[in-house]
């Protein structure tokens, strides 16, 4: 197998036409050089230098073995600019799932500022409930997610790596006036005859939630949680006595048009331990631009 310095020193040659100035580009010896080149013109079975004259030239043998060596070589220098720009994160792509309960307040934010840092990172996000993302994670489509509204036993995997991050509550918002407003207390009692809007599309919560409010999905009590476009479940909530839930990021506008009030219900509804989690393979090493988004989503919680 011929060696990276004697194709560098083929290159040298061929530039210098001189073994003692191309031994001196190389800082090695003349004699050092000539060796080199010998185990090359081994390698390849034939002459890739005339030695007749005082000028050392390239053989048309050696015309090739030159033109390997510079595409080997850049080829080389290439996937080394590559991996130091990936541990600088100037590079890098990074596959993850979210829940989508969480894609909304969670995922523009975090990606944003990475992105306005390490602009050649990108992103390519899995939008599902978490056990829907299982499967790409064992298959490594995704290097991680993260979720929330899950039981302490969903991810005992030995195979699976668990760390839990606490996540805001989310807000829950009416139109101005609705009945619900004018209440000192709210109860759950209070709420279980106003159908739901929201960013929802997990099954599970979507059933937690029918079950603790006590509404039924029929003509009569509509039940909206599973709507995913949160801007049409604002809308649905200005025209009609729903009860939306979101995050606060995209109801300023709402909020400030006097359109919309917050409720405070956080302690009238049994909601779950508010833990998010974040699932990996226990035996895979994560790139830098992955550690680098995990690490921001765990800050971005921290201040949420």
């Amino acid at each position: 197998m011929i060696e990276v310095r004697q194709l560098k020193h083929i290159q040298l040659l061929a530039k210098y036409k001189n073994f003692g100035k191309a031994a001196e580009a190389a800082n090695i010896t003349q004699p050092a050089l000539s060796i080199s080149i010998k185990k090359a013109e081994k390698y390849f079975g034939n002459n890739l230098f005339s030695r007749k004259t005082r000028l050392v030239e390239i053989t048309p043998q050696g015309e090739i073995a030159l033109a390997l060596a510079n595409k080997m070589l850049s080829a080389i220098d290439k996937s080394k600019v590559d991996i130091v720009n990936m541990n600088n994160l100037e590079k890098g792509l990074v596959n993850f799932g979210l829940d989508t309960f969480l894609s909304k307040p969670l995922a523009p934010h975090v990606i944003s500022k990475i992105y306005k840092d390490h602009p050649h990172i990108s992103f390519n996000i899995n939008m599902n409930p978490w056990f829907n993302l299982i499967s790409p994670l064992r298959k490594d489509d995704i290097d991680f997610f993260i979720t929330i509204f899950s039981n302490p036993g969903d991810f005992s995997e030995l195979d699976l790596h668990k760390e839990d991050i606490r996540l805001p509550l989310p807000q829950y918002f009416v139109k101005k006036g609705h009945p619900l407003t004018l209440k000192n207390k709210i109860i759950g009692t209070d709420i279980k005859a106003y159908p739901w809007v929201g960013n929802l599309a997990s099954p599970t919560y979507a059933n937690w939630l029918m079950k603790v409010t006590e509404l039924k999905d029929d003509d009569d009590n509509p039940f909206l949680a599973t709507l995913t476009d949160s801007h049409m479940g604002i809308e649905l909530v200005l025209k009609t006595n729903a009860i939306g839930g979101d995050s606060l990021e995209g109801l300023e506008y709402y909020l400030e048009k006097d359109l919309i009030e917050i409720l405070d219900i956080e302690w009238s509804i049994p909601h779950p331990e508010n833990i998010g989690v974040i699932v990996s393979k226990a035996d895979k090493e994560l790139s830098p631009a992955t550690k680098l988004l995990i690490h921001e989503i765990k800050e971005y919680a921290k201040r949420w």
